[in-house]
């Protein structure tokens, strides 16, 4: 496969529709339609064995008088469709669109065509869009082969669906925010191109700025990854994900035939990649029109300007939840809106003006807070169903100050066309606005990473086994790591057990050691806060019994007051290796807290997971009891990446709990998986 295919495809100068209609409903008499209405400027030939004229223009029978294909759009009954694309790439055809439907999401017989059809693609080499598809789209070419009627407005997105009708949604709702496009491509089954060959694509097409992906789930998971990585660090990459529930993930086999992705490993490839994951579409084209309004938001602090209190409180509070900081006057501003204002006005941010403030006051209020160093971004509420001129010389004022401003009405008809004139974002929530802001104030432009993780030799293991690997094993490798386990002992029977006993201090947690046993909680192997001597002899009495064999077991110090963490870093069939945290041992019962990551691949990327909100609790002592040390835990991880790195047979490896105290950090249980 050539690096330009993509390209090529769109670059065709002659379009073959192959089942071409003359019903007005068919979705293939519209596709020509749209093409014909849109400009397109190449040749288009039609092929139907019933042959007559259509748009003007005669329709072959069949491809014996065609030389050349160009892009050959695919409306046939699936089980024409191989036959006729093999016929096509005999006589030299070399892309296509696939509108037909009934092949990987189908079952049985019918999913036998795709095997095919996938067999025809690799003898041929062709470059093939779906199939199960709703066409392209390219506004800047007046390429309109497609049916996605909206998506008529010239702009600099591209979107990129798995769904032809959440596409045509997608676009409606842009198209009703002034945001226009360059390119759709539905993409269907995603049989022969895939997220991650478009992304590319998109990357270096000068007409897209922003990128809108709708994905149900994803066929090359480390290409995906690679792409979505380089492209987001130069374009706007903003995701919806379906698929995200058993149920939900059904569907989207019997809708595209693609096998969805775990909802938390997605995030984790967003959040590594710095693309933005709206949960829902309202989201998604709010963040998008703001961003398309303004290149980037300075500061989270704001400025909230409202001529009613309610608002302004409401706007207080949703500041907590989205992130937000209301920026805080100096005192010579605070003085002077006391001046300004009516004595009940709130001089304080938010600002309320009153409705009983005159046009003279309120933009005098306005010139005072703009020229306070502070502000930066500001908030206009609006209670007005039309644009006087003194409202524009106001908006127009603020503009001129380099802020960045940002409207909020109920008077969404009325005054949509006034703010688009003005290139000013007009929300019509609070919630809708403040969302957006933090969705911009997320994403972060191109970082530089210098500190990667190699395998260095000094954690390279060439005896690893291949199996599963107990608690004892487990540790026994870690410490090969520099990383330490807690004291405990090994216990093989009574004697060692009743010996140890006087060392240790009490109490005590007693655990099945066997590689017959790797899940202890099947036979009940854990014995936790044992103070009595007859209670861990009873316990290896027991598990002797169920095991039928000699019981070996690890007598450990229950200590309290200790931070427990679990580690996992496992490796994802599609994605590679993914790290997870979260909060471990018996503190799961207080503190439910899990977070999903790629494996950091520098310490830069390492450094952003360590300050998470919920672990600099813990550095500074969570509920005054809970301590970690930040530079230890970041060496721990650090000599875990590396010992993966090193030995890639490696499935999973995971520490739950990781054990905690202001000195120390230590494992208290762990396993691994070596493949």
């Amino acid at each position: 496969m050539v690096d330009n295919r993509i390209s090529q495809l769109f670059e065709q100068e002659i379009i073959t529709i192959i089942g071409i209609s003359r019903k007005e409903s068919s979705l293939s008499y519209q596709v020509c339609k749209n093409l014909i209405e849109g400009g397109y400027d190449g040749r288009i030939q039609m092929v139907n064995p019933k042959a007559g004229v259509l748009f003007g223009q005669n329709i072959h029978k069949n491809i014996n008088n065609l030389d050349i294909f160009g892009l050959v759009l695919i409306f046939l009954r699936f089980d024409l469709v191989v036959g006729s694309i093999r016929e096509i790439a005999v006589n030299g055809g070399k892309f296509f669109i696939i509108y037909s439907s009934g092949f990987a999401e189908m079952e049985d017989s019918k999913c036998q065509k795709n095997i095919y059809l996938q067999e025809v693609i690799a003898e041929y080499q062709l470059t093939v869009i779906g199939p199960n598809c709703m066409g392209i789209i390219d506004t800047h070419k007046r390429l309109f082969a497609s049916n996605w009627f909206y998506a008529t407005r010239h702009g600099s997105i591209a979107l990129v669906s798995q769904s032809g009708a959440y596409g045509m949604i997608l676009s409606y709702m842009a198209n009703n925010r002034g945001l226009g496009f360059s390119k759709f491509i539905s993409v269907g089954n995603c049989i022969n191109v895939d997220f991650g060959e478009i992304l590319n694509y998109l990357c270096d097409d000068n007409a897209t700025k922003f990128i809108v992906l709708y994905v149900e789930g994803i066929k090359d998971g480390r290409g995906f990854l690679t792409a979505l990585k380089k492209v987001a660090a130069i374009k706007r990459v903003y995701i919806i994900k379906s698929g995200n529930t058993a149920e939900s993930t059904q569907a989207t086999i019997s809708h595209t035939g693609s096998v969805g992705v775990d909802i938390d490993i997605f995030k984790a490839i967003c959040n590594y990649s710095e693309a933005i994951l709206a949960d829902n579409i309202e989201e998604l084209i709010n963040s998008l029109y703001l961003a398309s309004c303004y290149e980037m938001i300075d500061s989270n602090r704001i400025t909230v300007i409202s001529p009613s209190g309610g608002p302004c409180t409401v706007a207080a509070d949703r500041c907590e939840k989205y992130g937000l900081e209301l920026t805080k006057f100096s005192v010579g501003t605070t003085k002077k809106l006391k001046d300004i204002l009516p004595p009940f006005a709130s001089i304080n941010n938010p600002v309320d003006v009153t409705t009983l403030t005159t046009n003279e006051e309120a933009f005098k209020a306005i010139e005072v807070i703009l020229h306070d160093v502070g502000v930066q971004t500001i908030i206009l509420m609006i209670f007005t169903d039309y644009m006087s001129t003194d409202f524009e010389k106001t908006i127009l004022y603020i503009l001129a100050q380099k802020k960045k401003l940002i409207c909020i009405t109920l008077e969404e008809n009325s005054l949509r066309n006034e703010f688009e004139r003005l290139h000013v974002p007009l929300y019509f929530s609070i919630d809708s606005a403040f969302m957006s802001i933090r969705n911009q104030l997320n994403y972060r432009n191109k970082k530089h990473f210098y500190n990667q993780y190699r395998s260095d030799g000094r954690f390279t293991f060439g005896e690893l086994y291949s199996g599963i690997y107990n608690e004892e094993d487990t540790k026994k490798v870690l410490g090969h790591c520099e990383i330490k386990n807690s004291d405990e002992y090994i216990i093989r029977n009574e004697e060692d057990l009743a010996k140890y006993w006087n060392i240790i201090i009490k109490p005590v947690c007693l655990k099945v050691s066997e590689k017959e046993c790797i899940h202890k909680t099947e036979i009940n192997g854990v014995k936790k806060n044992i103070v009595d001597l007859e209670i861990a002899q009873k316990a290896l009495k027991e598990w002797k019994s169920l095991i039928n064999c000699g019981v070996k077991a690890i007598l450990s110090r229950m200590r309290d007051g200790e931070c427990q963490l679990y580690i996992d870093i496992k490796k994802d069939k599609d994605f590679g290796y993914i790290f997870i945290w979260g909060i471990g041992g018996v503190m799961i019962n207080e503190i439910n807290y899990r977070k999903v990551f790629i494996m950091p691949q520098f310490r830069e990327q390492l450094d952003e997971i360590l300050d998470d909100k919920l672990l600099k609790k813990f550095y500074n002592g969570f509920r005054n009891k809970y301590r970690i040390d930040r530079q230890k835990l970041l060496e721990l991880i650090e000599r875990l990446i590396i010992f993966v790195l090193s030995n890639e047979k490696i499935e999973e490896i995971e520490i739950n709990p990781l054990m905690i105290d202001d000195n120390d950090l230590y494992i208290a249980d762990a396993l691994m998986i070596v493949g």
